[in-house]
């Protein structure tokens, strides 16, 4: 699968530490923002019940392989890059089953890049 093009920027935008942190804590948001609308005790009833079901069980796992994958790195390797943020596309195509919660959390990306970096600045 190709990456989504917002993964992309994602990866080619040049940050400072402190934007890396930042938009980490901003991704890392969007996770429990959508763990937390589908928690069992806001779940609508029915079909829309147990796939918010789903998606809840699913943002959980995902949110700890986001957090032990991508976090800044700084502190056990003070020469890595701040974040690694390779792993967000294999993240995001585990929701691919999930088309709304997939979209969710790339617009959540996309809207605090969108804040934090300057758009003409990519690495090459």
């Amino acid at each position: 699968m190709n990456k989504h093009p917002i993964l992309e920027k994602l990866m080619q935008t040049a940050l400072s530490p402190e934007q890396h942190a930042r938009l980490y804590g901003m991704i890392a948001a969007t996770f429990q923002s959508a763990i937390e609308s589908r928690s069992p005790k806001n779940r609508p009833p029915g079909k829309a019940g147990l796939r918010a079901e789903k998606g809840y069980y699913r943002l959980l796992y995902l949110e700890e392989s986001f957090r032990e994958a991508v976090a800044p790195h700084q502190l056990t390797n003070p020469d890595a890059p701040t974040c690694d943020w390779a792993p967000m596309i294999d993240i995001v195509r585990q929701l691919t089953d999930i088309p709304e919660l997939r979209w969710e959390i790339l617009e959540g990306i996309e809207t605090a890049l969108n804040e934090i970096a300057d758009p003409t600045q990519t690495v090459e």
